[in-house]
């Protein structure tokens, strides 16, 4: 049996929104799921009221590669909250090493 995905192709800008159908269609998941991502502080909707929901591309890219960790290590929703979390951290951490190094290598 091979396995068969459908590939998505849009042009985005960083002032791009998605609404929550949009993001669902994005990331073949249904609303249930990502009302799951929204109560483990997963994603988060640019708005608070739920007819105006919007999610930017940072929130795309966080729901994608949360239900690539949900999907293919079973990773349930409170661990895919931490290892975000310590991968913004460890995003974070290299920033400010490469800042350092250059600062360093200036000098």
């Amino acid at each position: 049996m091979t396995k068969k995905e459908i590939m998505i192709i849009a042009d985005y800008t960083e002032s791009t929104s998605l609404t929550l159908d949009e993001l669902c269609a994005i990331c073949g998941i249904p609303t249930d799921l990502v009302y799951e991502m929204m109560e483990f502080d997963i994603i988060h909707p640019g708005r608070a009221e739920p007819e105006a929901w919007e999610f930017d591309l940072v929130q795309l890219q966080r729901a994608k590669t949360a239900m690539r960790l949900h999907r293919d290590l079973e990773v349930n929703f409170a661990g895919i909250a931490l290892v975000l979390q310590l991968m913004e951290e460890l995003e974070t951490l290299r920033q400010h090493s490469e800042l350092l190094e250059k600062h360093l290598l200036k000098d």
